[in-house]
């Protein structure tokens, strides 16, 4: 019931502005695969706002698939598409791959402009067709992550195991990119390992170095179930349970999970890198740029960040040779 309110004032208030008052610049809305508590979410939103023209207004909305059963996607989905009705953005900004599943299709009926980020899937894939849409797509590099963390750290991980859990995310980037559970290249090896439950994570990484791992690389893992089987155990816990229990180092593909407590670093990608170029695309449509002339575009593609207290942790040094390029934070 305060769900349905606070949606319904959020709709009424969009629809009542007048335009001067939503910005003169245009309205654009952001609807997030997951939620504000995300890292990820809080850092391409940020990133974007700073592209837009202080006349331009940004209205957001959490499709939250992070954390709801999957039952509920479509009910949430539509929830998106009444606010689009009401609110009659002039872009529409679909931030990862569920909500471009779940809305792409309808939006383009709609004759809105989409700009999407984060995608890691095809968006042929989604769509009848591809004109009016254009966005940022997001590619996790795993054999340039190994490859970068040999580099770096003196070829002391020779075999990592690659932690997931079991979501529409993963499943894609395991058929598209990584094509199987077990890549083995220029004398290293990547099992990818995908996990439904929290239980079922930790046993794994209790025992990683028993089946002969050398380090860890943090994926994907926002949806494992707690103990209750109904609840998700947030993101942030599963980094710091990780670094805690692990006797291996632990590393990851995304800056968010880079902390003291979690992962020591990699080679990352940046929710800040999507957010500044969705950001650009929009602010083009805006100004009179046709959707339909803009092709998708790939992010920056990782950057070498550790955290001086994760690798403190694991007696990590960064060799001076390789400070230049290296980015650390606490």
């Amino acid at each position: 019931m305060r769900r349905a309110l606070q949606f319904f004032i959020l709709a009424l208030l969009v629809s009542i502005l007048p335009k001067n008052v939503l910005g003169a610049g245009g309205h654009v809305l952001l609807v997030n695969s997951y939620h504000q508590g995300f890292q990820w979410v809080r850092d391409y939103t940020e990133s974007m706002m700073k592209q837009l023209d202080s006349d331009v207004s940004l209205t957001s909305f959490d499709l939250d698939t992070k954390r709801i059963p999957e039952t509920q996607f479509v009910a949430k989905a539509n929830e998106a598409i009444s606010l689009i009705d009401v609110a009659k953005p002039d872009v529409v900004v679909l931030a990862d791959d569920n909500a471009l599943m779940l809305l792409g299709q309808k939006v383009k009926d709609r004759g809105i402009p989409i700009v999407f980020l984060g995608v890691n899937g095809n968006p042929r894939d989604v769509l009848k067709e591809i004109s009016g849409i254009t966005g940022v797509l997001e590619r996790p590099l795993l054999k340039r992550s190994v490859l970068s963390l040999n580099e770096v750290f003196d070829q002391q991980f020779r075999r990592i195991a690659v932690l997931f859990d079991i979501t529409t995310t993963s499943k894609m980037l395991l058929e598209r990119y990584f094509k199987s559970h077990r890549m083995q290249f220029e004398g290293y090896r990547a099992d990818l390992e995908m996990f439904n439950t929290f239980d079922e994570w930790k046993h794994f990484v209790s025992t990683c170095v028993h089946k002969g791992y050398d380090a860890l690389l943090l994926g994907v893992y926002n949806r494992l179930l707690a103990d209750d089987g109904k609840t998700m155990v947030p993101y942030r816990d599963v980094a710091r349970w990780t670094a805690v229990n692990s006797a291996v180092p632990v590393f990851a593909f995304w800056e968010f999970s880079v902390a003291p407590d979690m992962a020591a670093g990699g080679l990352v990608l940046s929710g800040k890198d999507q957010g500044a170029s969705a950001g650009d695309m929009v602010m083009r449509i805006l100004r009179g740029a046709d959707v339909s002339d803009m092709s998708p575009v790939i992010a920056r593609q990782g950057m070498l960040l550790f955290s001086r207290g994760g690798l403190q942790h694991w007696n990590l040094t960064i060799p001076e040779e390789y400070r230049e390029i290296v980015e650390l934070i606490e």
